[in-house]
């Protein structure tokens, strides 16, 4: 990232496992700009999460860098936690539905015939649960990505790596 934490490029275990090691390239002296991908997809915060897990997908990435409004790193998705955390969702989204559906229900017939619902309150809510943003994904994993500078050597960058047991810093 830039001093300003504007994002540059991400490196992940693949990028030093094919652009350094299988390459021959000295660790200790093979500084990050040199081995990075510079201006990687993004998305933002705002986001919805599917929309994140989609393009992950459709494009092979294991991780994509999450930008604020401001275009600052507000932190990484990682496809397995992604994965996790969309089966996660949905199976609490499926018992909230059953729920919502019980509630309308319940609603509609103590209403005469479904006077006084909300519906676009309803379906609003049910939205939010079977979509969430990028905000809310992230906010749940409270796990900071580390950062490095492009002059940054990579054995410095890979030993940050396994010490924090990340897969990628930016």
């Amino acid at each position: 990232v830039s001093s300003n934490g504007i994002l540059r490029g991400i490196v992940t275990d693949n990028d030093m496992t094919k652009r350094v090691v299988a390459a021959g390239l000295d660790p200790d002296s093979t500084s990050i700009s040199e081995v990075m991908t510079r201006n990687p997809r993004t998305v933002a915060v705002d986001d919805q999460a599917m929309d994140a897990l989609c393009m992950m997908l459709e494009n092979h990435f294991r991780h994509l860098p999450v930008l604020s409004g401001s275009g600052a790193t507000s932190g990484v998705l990682d496809i397995a936690k992604c994965l996790h955390d969309a089966m996660s969702k949905m199976d609490k989204a499926e018992k909230a539905n059953s729920e919502h559906l019980q509630n309308i229900a319940s609603q509609i017939q103590g209403t005469g015939g479904g006077r006084g619902v909300n519906v676009k309150a309803l379906l609003s809510a049910l939205g939010d649960k079977l979509s969430p943003t990028l905000e809310s994904v992230l906010s749940s994993c409270k796990v900071s990505t580390p950062t490095v500078d492009m002059d940054t050597v990579v054995l410095e960058a890979a030993k940050m790596m396994a010490e924090t047991r990340k897969a990628c810093i930016v």
